[in-house]
């Protein structure tokens, strides 16, 4: 590595790049400590262990992965320019752009994947059992890393610095396939089938309060045993857990689009309209982008209490460790 050249630009001042790195390290750290947790929780952690439990891991995994490559990276970079040293900005491009189109497209395809998951359970109860079955669970999530590798080389090979530092490019072709194929096209399969699940849950609910009020104006209260009351609710109660599951999972989509869509956006922009958008700009984007990797954690301790103790429980046998 040498000092930099006059001719090199450097996008962001002094001050933004501080605060940017401070921030990367605190994603860093309450990244890997976040999706450990999930990822023990689901395997190791849970009474019962489910196919959807394999899958949220999965996509945790995605999410660890992120902070381990991408954080680090950047965090390298933004101290080399800081302390006036030029990195190797081919590499730079070719690494952290590559993996994080990676994991990006193992985060949509999980998500398509837990959606279609829970469409089953939902529609089809009695056969759920029968159709997500462990063996076609395990290879689903390896057709979803193999299916996210597919793209990830030809982005390897085309992704190249530009004249601002930080700042790559690819082709235009490439770009569009790639997000139509790994983010367009997911999106709009969990959109329609979290549309349907929607339906569904919500025609359960009504029946269950029609079957209710049937029931007590019908039967005689002698009639109504503990057997009738004890089935309705389990059913009232499975409802409930799954009407609580798909509200999770829709604040999970929801922030997920929140992070990517401006970074997917202004990209599309770039290659698209004119290059016209500023480096500074993209690169912010890019670093809310990043964020959804912190997010999931965060939703799910609020939303369960189990995480909520897994996190506690990890954090107690790492200050255990620590002192």
């Amino acid at each position: 590595m040498t000092n930099t050249t006059a001719s090199e630009i450097i996008p962001l001042p002094r001050t933004y790049l501080i605060a940017l790195i401070v921030f990367k390290s605190f994603c860093l750290v309450f990244g890997v400590l976040g999706n450990i947790g999930v990822i023990i929780y689901n395997l190791y952690m849970k009474s019962e262990k489910t196919q959807t439990g394999y899958l949220v891991a999965n996509l945790a995994c995605a999410d660890l992965l992120t902070c381990l490559t991408i954080y680090p990276t950047w965090i390298a970079e933004f101290g080399m320019i800081l302390s006036g040293v030029r990195s190797n900005q081919t590499f730079f491009c070719k690494f952290s752009y590559t993996t994080s189109c990676q994991f990006v497209f193992v985060s949509t395809l999980t998500l398509l994947a837990i959606t279609v998951d829970r469409y089953l359970y939902i529609s089809s109860p009695l056969k759920y059992s029968l159709i997500m079955t462990w063996k076609r669970t395990y290879a689903i999530l390896l057709s979803i890393w193999i299916c996210a590798s597919l793209c990830t080389p030809i982005i390897a090979v085309y992704e190249e610095p530009t004249k601002v530092r930080t700042s790559c490019s690819g082709p235009i072709v490439l770009v569009l396939i790639a997000a139509m194929i790994y983010v367009f096209m997911p999106i709009c399969l969990i959109f329609y089938y979290n549309f349907k699940i929607f339906l569904l849950a919500r025609g359960q609910v009504r029946k269950i309060r029609k079957n209710r009020v049937a029931c007590i104006h019908d039967i005689p209260s002698s009639s109504f045993n503990s057997s009738t009351s004890a089935s309705e609710m389990h059913s009232r109660h499975r409802i409930t857990r799954e009407m609580k599951a798909i509200k999770t999972f829709a604040i999970v989509l929801g922030v997920f689009l929140f992070c990517l869509a401006p970074y997917t956006s202004v990209l599309l922009v770039q290659s698209l309209v004119c290059n016209c958008v500023p480096t500074v700009v993209i690169i912010l984007f890019g670093d809310l982008a990043g964020v959804n990797s912190i997010m999931n954690p965060i939703i799910y301790s609020m939303r369960q209490k189990e995480y909520k103790n897994c996190y506690l429980r990890l954090i107690s046998v790492i200050r255990s460790r620590l002192i």
